[in-house]
């Protein structure tokens, strides 16, 4: 399928297994050049090799995108090969909170490891794509964010990035960048 973004640059967090691995693989097909983070460098290094290469234009960097700054951080360093035209927010997850009643400060974890990264990165990644008039963020959520089944902080935390990527794409559509949230059920992941 050729979808017009041959030689887009394309950052995809979370890329080194499930959604975003078939994602960063896809996006290759596809001729972008991308750039995927997650923790584990190994797989990453694996997928980048799959992909063909830093040659073809590919890169990885990994980080612990929880820790203060680091999304920032991140940014800064991958954007140094170019400004994004394309994003892929993939990170998420439950943390294993599953208690309604867990602490505050657990639910404030999932909320930012489900969001906070993504609005972090957004503030960096947004403006240069509002200079070339051209972008597209697409934030990885889930039906549990209108289901709410399985864990409350997660589903909670999934409800308010469809919110974020409601307002962000109204702020942005006049640039010339679309916004959107995927919502898939549940995947089975193969290690």
């Amino acid at each position: 399928m050729d979808l017009g973004i041959r030689n887009k640059r394309v950052l995809i967090t979370g890329a080194s297994q499930g959604i975003g691995r078939a994602i960063a693989i896809e996006f290759a097909r596809e001729g972008c050049k991308v750039a995927v983070i997650a923790r584990r460098e190994y797989k990453l290094k694996e997928l980048i090799e799959e992909l063909g290469g830093r040659g073809k234009g590919h890169t990885y960097l990994a980080a612990d995108l929880m820790k203060k700054a680091e999304p920032s951080r991140t940014v800064k360093e991958l954007a140094k090969g170019g400004n994004f035209d394309i994003v892929v927010h993939n990170l998420g997850g439950t943390l294993g909170i599953k208690d309604p009643l867990a602490r505050a400060e657990d639910w404030n974890k999932v909320w930012q490891l489900n969001v906070g990264v993504a609005v972090e990165m957004n503030a960096l990644l947004v403006p240069p794509m509002q200079a070339q008039k051209w972008g597209r963020i697409i934030h990885i959520s889930s039906n549990s964010a209108e289901f709410l089944r399985g864990s409350p902080a997660y589903g909670a935390a999934k409800a308010y990035l469809n919110a974020y990527t409601k307002v962000l794409g109204r702020a942005v559509a006049k640039d010339g960048i679309v916004v959107s949230a995927l919502m898939p059920g549940a995947i089975q992941a193969n290690e």
